[in-house]
């Protein structure tokens, strides 16, 4: 297994290393727990804080060429320029460093859909990206125009996404936002005042019935898990 070696800057270990070798936050974790990440050459935590000038030695994964699977997901709208797909709930949007089938790109792939290469070799044509326990339209890009038209909408708010989520009980409010930061505690995502990076949400209530209502999300933040955690913080999973 290739190791990637670099001299760390201040920060917590986890997100020096995912900022560092460009994965995500979450196989960066992944990578530390099993002890392919090296401090001066001793594994440490993953809250690890790091002063600067550390040296780090990361065990990179061999990479593997991603592979088009079934079955395929429907469309609903296409053109020359996007896709606009239904993912089904269980179904992870985009590979990983580690976990490189069993997504929407790998059936999108299978398909023979074009996807824009500016997303990357893991992103190709992702602009954004649902929750695996979430179903909903998820846009994809066929080129890098599109692709860098639609990510600097996101980044700038111009463009709305809004939610449906059915939650226990009777929200008292009809209309509230949550503004609370979100981390990783182990493989959870929780609110972390500490530190966490910040996350807000409005919701609206849509309908109310005995025991659960129905409320309308719309996320001014992209966090992982964000609505699901947000709506458990003031007691309405």
């Amino acid at each position: 297994m290739p190791r990637e070696r670099f001299v760390a800057v201040a920060g917590r270990l986890d997100a020096v290393v995912a900022a560092t070798t460009g994965s995500s936050r979450a196989d960066a974790q992944r990578a530390i727990a099993e002890g392919n990440v090296l401090v001066d050459g001793r594994p440490r935590a993953k809250s690890f804080r790091l002063e600067g000038g550390e040296q780090v030695v990361v065990e990179v994964a061999e990479e593997v060429a991603l592979v088009g699977e079934g079955p395929p997901v429907p469309i609903v709208f296409e053109d020359a320029h996007l896709l606009v797909v239904s993912k089904p709930g269980g179904l992870v949007t985009h590979p990983t460093a580690r976990r490189r089938t069993g997504t929407l790109v790998n059936r999108l792939l299978g398909m023979g859909a074009p996807l824009a290469p500016a997303g990357g070799e893991l992103r190709p044509g992702i602009v954004h990206r649902l929750d695996a326990g979430t179903s909903g339209l998820l846009i994809v890009a066929k080129t890098d125009e599109t692709y860098a038209a639609f990510r600097e909408g996101f980044r700038h708010h111009t463009i709305d996404r809004r939610y449906l989520a059915l939650v226990r009980g009777q929200v008292p409010h009809d209309r509230f936002g949550v503004e609370a930061p979100l981390g990783r505690r182990a493989a959870k995502i929780v609110v972390d005042r500490v530190d966490g990076r910040p996350a807000t949400t409005s919701f609206e209530v849509r309908e109310r019935m005995p025991r659960v209502t129905v409320v309308e999300a719309a996320p001014e933040t992209g966090r992982t898990h964000q609505i699901r955690v947000h709506l458990s913080a003031i007691g309405h999973p």
